[in-house]
Parts: C-alpha cells; structure tokens; sequence
C-alpha cells in the first residue's frame, strides 16, 4: 500500500544540510505563544535557526533526526510547535551512545545520562524545571561522586564521620550510663539503711 503525500506535507518534510551534519525534520506555519525561557528550532531560506524566546520563520514540529557525514545517526528525538519534547539521545561517530536527556515543552525535565566513548556511564541524575534536581553522580579518575541538589543548588553532603557512630565514643556513652545507675542504686542503699536505722523507723 502506498502513502500519498499532499503538497503542504511534502513542503514540510526537509533535509537540510548543516554544520556537517545531514538533518530530517518536520516544519509547521503555526504561530505559537513563545516563552522567555526556552530555546526554539525554525527554519528560513532552508537554513535551521536556534533562539531564545523567539523566532523567525517555520517552526520544527514532529519527528528529527541528525546524521555524521559517515551516516551514523548524531541525535534523534521530536519537536513539538519549535521545542524539543520528550526523550533526546545522541550518539558518538563511533556509534556510541553519548547522551540521553529529556525535555518538557522545550526545558531539561527528567532523566539524564552521559557517556564516555567506552559508554561507561560518566554523569547522571536528574532535571527539574531545567535545573539539577536531587542526586547526581559523577564518575572519573577518582571514582564516582555524589552530590545532591534542590531546585539548582548543591547540598552540602553529610560527612561519613557523622553518619557512623564511633564505636569507642559508644562504649564511653554506654559506661558512662553504667557508672549512673550504680551509683544511683548505691544512695538508694544508703538511704534505705538510714531509714532502717532511724529511731522514729522502730
């Protein structure tokens, strides 16, 4: 069965060739409210175009995809009315999985992944509002690290000396509380023997 496709449908489906990379995308002519925080993706004179808060011709709409002059796939994710939407991944030459990122309504929302060119996994954690959000670790030369965050700031980690008790400092507690109730238990004896011993006790 083939698909027919319309004229308009056609006109915007475009491969578009830029900055080495060979780009299919989707466009629409829809006007869109656009927002003061998040980047937008248009086309003009078959050039694609990337602003802050604005744009200038026919936006991305649908499905994208980058490639390598090699033909290894570069990035791949949907763009809806100019902004990037759901899950984005992008690739090594090599093949290699690089990246992996999500977006809401054209803002870092969620999980994110990086990789080295091994695809051992270098940083992840996770965007909220486009802004670090919770725990993010980070692996190198000196093993991994973990830093949390809210709402974009970095939280002071909690010293390990702080969250394991110091066995000798324990035990001096515990002694400590021995030494008390012997010694309460010893003025309890003394005052029952005074009692016992007392001329109004007969």
């Amino acid at each position: 069965m083939s698909i027919m496709l319309s004229a308009q449908e056609m006109e915007n489906n475009l491969i578009l060739r830029q900055d080495n990379k060979l780009i299919y995308c989707q466009t629409t002519t829809k006007q869109v409210k656009t927002q003061s925080d998040v980047f937008y993706y248009w086309t003009k004179k078959r050039k694609m175009h990337r602003t802050e808060g604005a744009y200038g011709g026919h936006l991305l709409d649908g499905g994208f995809e980058a490639y390598f002059p090699s033909g290894q796939l570069y990035e791949k994710g949907e763009m809806k009315k100019g902004a990037k939407q759901g899950e984005w991944i992008r690739w090594f030459e090599s093949g290699t999985k690089r990246e992996v990122i999500h977006y809401k309504r054209g803002v870092s929302h969620g999980v994110f992944i990086r990789y080295n060119e091994e695809g051992v996994v270098t940083e992840s954690g996770s965007y909220k509002k486009g802004i670090k959000h919770g725990k993010w670790y980070a692996s190198g030369v000196e093993g991994e690290n973990m830093q949390r965050y809210k709402h974009g700031e970095p939280i002071p980690n909690k010293s390990i000396d702080n969250e394991i008790p110091d066995p000798e400092h324990t035990s001096e507690v515990e002694d400590s509380k021995k030494e008390k109730v012997s010694l309460k238990q010893r003025l309890r004896r003394v005052f029952r023997g005074i009692e016992n011993t007392h001329p109004d006790a007969e």
